[in-house]
């Protein structure tokens, strides 16, 4: 009688869990499908390009640097100023370097004055042909000490070789140079050249001729160089081409060996832009989830330009499949889905 009677009461204390799991069961199996934003995949028409970042290189540069040994007597130059092909930028002082021109120019004088005697000589038969042509060598000879005299002479006068720009300098009057000693950098800015490296993989689409764009970090103005030349083979370490635009307008708000960005334009192609919300990521690589037969599916996609409103879908989905874009919305594989709105 007791057993019966606790078999009974323990019957009765289960019977409550029992009808609220088949209440959860059965509310499960009532809960709607979860409602997010809808996009259904279609093409546009997307103008492609190469992307990447250059630099900026002047047309020239150079170390200024003394070939001699001498105090400065004159700096004809200010920094970060702009100068012509020929200015004076430096002058040694040159005491010493004309002096021995001068002794040069005398002495080719002299050997010059000795070679038309010993000739005049030669015609009445007072010298031999020999003495002659040691004259002639002579007269060479100081010609030659000239001429270095000279040249010596003209390392006293650093000019500029081109028009450009010079750079930051500690040169000043009184100042002692050594032979090699650098003294500032001089850049030609103009024209300004933009170097960028090209992936392998698109070096076939990169000809000479072609337009680059390329714009200051921080601004969105474009502007158009066009390449002239490139590197003959791939980089092996980079496996990239080193290509060179030209530009030729204003170098205002350029600095020579800044980054900056380049886009090569390869004309358009129909092509999958999909919001970025829609695109998800996991150990695999980025997907999507794609609505079939009212359930998320979730399908890999190989993904090509992003933006900040889109991102191109290169393969993974078709022209017309829905993709859910839940963004912050976890979804599941598999899960019911109804698409609240259409993007």
């Amino acid at each position: 009688m007791n057993t019966a009677r606790s078999s009974l009461l323990a019957l009765s204390a289960l019977l409550p869990l029992a009808l609220s799991a088949c209440q959860k069961k059965e509310a499960q199996k009532q809960k709607p499908p979860a409602a997010i934003a809808g996009w259904v995949a279609r093409d546009t028409l997307v103008p492609k390009s190469i992307e990447g970042v250059g630099t900026l290189v002047p047309d020239a540069q150079v170390d200024m640097k003394s070939e001699i040994a001498g105090r400065i007597v004159a700096v004809g130059f200010k920094e970060g100023q702009a100068v012509r092909k020929g200015q004076l930028l430096i002058k040694i002082s040159d005491a010493e370097y004309r002096a021995a021109r001068d002794k040069a120019q005398a002495n080719l004088a002299y050997q010059k004055q000795t070679l038309a005697r010993r000739k005049q000589q030669l015609a009445i038969q007072a010298v031999s042909q020999q003495d002659v042509d040691a004259a002639v060598q002579a007269v060479a000879s100081a010609q030659a000490d000239l001429d270095l005299a000279e040249a010596q002479l003209a390392k006293t006068a650093i000019r500029s070789p081109f028009d450009g720009k010079v750079g930051i300098t500690s040169a000043a009057v009184g100042q002692y140079l050594s032979a090699g000693q650098l003294l500032a950098q001089l850049a030609k800015v103009r024209p300004m050249r933009v170097e960028f490296q090209v992936p392998s993989d698109q070096v076939p689409l990169v000809h000479l001729g072609m337009p680059l764009r390329f714009a200051v970090w921080g601004n969105k103005d474009m502007r158009a160089a066009k390449i002239y030349a490139a590197d003959p083979a791939v980089d092996s370490v980079s496996r990239s081409l080193k290509v060179r635009a030209l530009w030729n307008g204003s170098d205002e708000g350029l600095v020579a060996g800044s980054s900056v960005q380049v886009s090569i334009p390869l004309g358009s192609a129909r092509s999958i832009l999909m919001p970025p919300q829609g695109l998800g990521a996991d150990a695999r690589g980025p997907s999507v989830l794609v609505l079939r037969s009212g359930k998320a599916v979730q399908m890999p996609v190989k993904v090509g330009r992003r933006t900040e409103t889109a991102v191109e879908i290169v393969s993974g989905i078709a022209v017309g499949d829905t993709v859910l874009c839940n963004g912050s919305v976890p979804v599941k594989a598999g899960a019911a889905i109804k698409p609240s709105r259409y993007l």
